[in-house]
């Protein structure tokens, strides 16, 4: 790739850049970056035109473990009029002055275009100009950063990221193609998060071909990496780190480099491996994304939903367990499996058996009216139980009525929000089967339309709490199937809700609450 206005640094992150004590009290008196932008870089050096192949070769060329990561000490600062600008301690060997030193050999670097290593943090860059260490920063501010090529090609600037396991500069923008990466061990931080719970159970469902030995690897609690060790020479020895001093999956590095706060460790590892629109993983993706970076597991103010939200358990027993991480884990992973399972069923499941049953016959769709409101109503004949909840959930069915195809069990379920009143339709029910089965019971509308159950007519109870009327509900057990036919039941509902008030049993409700 040629490219024109070309320079190679390193990224550095902007939150950390930004934060610190003396930059923060320079910005306070006024000081603006030579770009708004949010990033921060230290060029290595600049190119007019610059063949990426040719850079490449010369990269290739340098015998370090890793290039795309380093570690530089900022210890000093100077200015050039309004310009202001960061100078490293470079007095130890690192992969930012190996590369310039092979750049100067190669001759792809003019000796003119090789200047003084700094951070630019405000005022228009003199480029021409040394920038020598004038003062020093208290306190010194030391920064990992990853290996970057900026420059352009033909009308559009790319920005390209070295990858030291392909030996070559990759798009960011352009899905890759990886490699299997075997994995003995992953690495997250002690603490447990949402983010890193999301993450750890993505790996291990999803990440086994990408990273063979994902699904038994121990995981292991570190606050920082060992002495002398990067993320990609941990990687190349079986040790997966995430969110944890640059690498793969870290999300901090990710973010500075798009300039924007968009990923997390969790959706960095679901576009790795190609299921970030995988719909069963949205919530969970999103819970992740909002916990880690909005600090918002719990939006809800309500004491009750913050105290049993799982964010808020997860903290619980973060400080219950504090030198024991996995007893955490153990609890929250299975949760997030069941949540996922679930949400399968929803995405992918359900909608496919709803659309068998209609094409069967054993399903159909029709439109009732209760007072002024319009109600979407559904039969279905199954035994799936989790077909209800969806098809008032994804679907807005207002009302549903479910019979159990293998022993006619038949229930009515309802979306509270809407408050049918289904009085007339319980009484209905109750006469018709007391009249089948000849009980000699006393017909009575108010005895009829009761809450819970009529002694004598075990099939019919009504449960206005979930505004339902349940024969059976989800485990019949010993109570008895109707003897009329999902049809028969079907009519006395189209027949009935009309009757109803809409509405009549919120207003009840919050009468006796005294609203």
């Amino acid at each position: 790739m040629q490219l024109k206005s070309a320079w190679i640094g390193y990224d550095f992150p902007f939150d950390v850049v930004e934060s610190h004590s003396q930059i923060a009290e320079w910005r306070k008196n006024g000081l603006e970056k030579r770009v708004k932008l949010p990033e921060h870089h230290m060029t290595l050096g600049y190119f007019d035109t610059l063949d990426s192949d040719a850079l490449t070769d010369v990269l290739k060329k340098i015998a370090v473990a890793s290039l795309s990561q380093t570690s530089i000490t900022f210890d000093g600062y100077g200015t050039i009029h309004d310009y202001m600008y960061l100078t490293p301690d470079l007095t130890a060997e690192s992969p930012s002055s190996l590369i310039r030193k092979e750049l100067l050999v190669s001759e792809l670097l003019l000796p003119e275009n090789d200047k003084d290593f700094h951070l630019s943090i405000g005022g228009a860059d003199p480029f021409l100009s040394s920038k020598p260490k004038e003062a020093d920063l208290v306190p010194p501010l030391t920064l990992g950063g990853r290996l970057v090529l900026v420059g352009k090609n033909g009308e559009k600037f790319v920005k390209l990221f070295w990858d030291d396991a392909k030996q070559s500069f990759v798009d960011p923008t352009i899905k890759q193609t990886h490699e299997p990466i075997p994995v003995e061990a992953i690495v997250i931080f002690p603490k447990i998060q949402a983010d890193t719970c999301v993450a750890l159970y993505i790996l291990a469902r999803f990440g086994k071909e990408a990273f063979p030995g994902i699904d038994v690897a121990p995981v292991l609690f570190w606050s920082s990496l060992p002495e002398g060790k990067t993320p990609d020479q941990l990687l190349s020895e079986g040790v997966l780190t995430i969110d944890l001093g640059g690498g793969l999956f870290d999300h901090h590095i990710a973010n500075t480099e798009s300039g924007k706060r968009e990923d997390c460790a969790s959706t960095l590892i679901a576009k790795y491996l190609g299921i970030d629109q995988n719909p069963p993983l949205k919530k969970a993706l999103a819970w992740a994304k909002r916990d880690d970076l909005e600090g918002k597991g719990t939006i809800s103010d309500d004491p009750l939903d913050r105290a049993f939200g799982l964010s808020g358990l997860m903290m619980n027993l973060n400080r219950a367990f504090p030198d024991d991480p996995k007893r955490t884990l153990d609890y929250i992973l299975p949760l997030i499996h069941f949540h996922v399972l679930e949400e399968q069923k929803r995405s992918e499941e359900l909608p496919l058996e709803w659309q068998m049953l209609l094409d069967t016959g054993k399903a159909k769709q029709f439109d009732l009216k209760q007072g002024n409101a319009d109600l979407k109503c559904a039969y279905l004949e199954t035994d799936n139980i989790a077909l209800a909840g969806f098809l008032r959930a994804a679907k807005r069915m207002d009302l549903i009525i479910q019979r159990r195809a293998s022993s006619g069990h038949t229930n009515i379920i309802t979306r509270q929000l809407r408050s049918i009143d289904l009085r007339p339709t319980v009484e209905a029910l109750r006469k018709e089967e007391a009249k089948r089965k000849n009980t000699g019971i006393v017909f009575d509308r108010v005895l009829f339309q009761s809450t819970g159950r009529i002694d004598g007519l075990d099939e019919w109870y009504y449960d206005d709490a979930a505004d339902t009327i349940q024969n059976g509900g989800v485990n019949p057990g010993t109570t008895p199937a109707t003897s009329m036919s999902g049809e028969e039941v079907l009519e006395i509902v189209k027949r009935t809700i009309p009757y109803g008030i809409i509405g009549a049993l919120k207003r009840k409700k919050n009468t006796e609450l005294g609203k």
